[in-house]
């Protein structure tokens, strides 16, 4: 009991890193033939990020616009990577389409990602998961969705 009190005071804590702001660029595809495209998506995020030395973990909330649809999408989630340089990592948001008759009224998406830091305050990076809108007239089908992101670090 009194080692592992110990060990979690030795632990060091997360250090607040600048807020981060990424720009995105997305393309879905259906996994269903009798779902809507949703085409390209143009979006952004802005997180805190929480390093604890070879974790990071960003609290982030977002906007995409899907033109395939018209439909904007405000987000909240995180995302998660290890490393410094290349970092691979994971994120998952929930997802909160604007209200549109007939449309979908709620979602979410989850992937892996990759990111590279060339310069301390620079990401670019790839991902690539799932992304599934449901409501009371939209298709539950899910979309595979792919994009590039690129990140500033304040």
């Amino acid at each position: 009991m009194r080692l592992a009190a110990l060990l979690t005071l030795l632990m060091p804590l997360p250090a607040l890193a600048g807020p981060v702001l990424d720009a995105r660029l997305d393309v879905a595809a259906a996994t269903q033939a009798d779902a809507t495209p949703l085409g390209t998506g143009v979006g952004a995020r802005v997180g805190l990020p929480l390093d604890a030395k070879l974790i990071r973990i960003v609290p982030e909330a977002g906007l995409t616009l899907w033109t395939g649809q018209g439909l904007l999408v405000p987000d909240v989630g995180a995302r998660a990577s290890i490393g410094h340089g290349i970092e691979p990592g994971a994120y998952a948001h929930l997802l909160f389409p604007m209200p549109t008759p007939g449309g979908p009224s709620r979602g979410w998406d989850a992937g892996g990602r990759v990111d590279f830091t060339m310069f301390p305050a620079i990401d670019i990076g790839a991902h690539v998961g799932l992304t599934q809108f449901t409501g009371p007239a939209a298709t539950a089908a899910p979309y595979v969705n792919a994009g590039i992101d690129l990140g500033f670090t304040f």
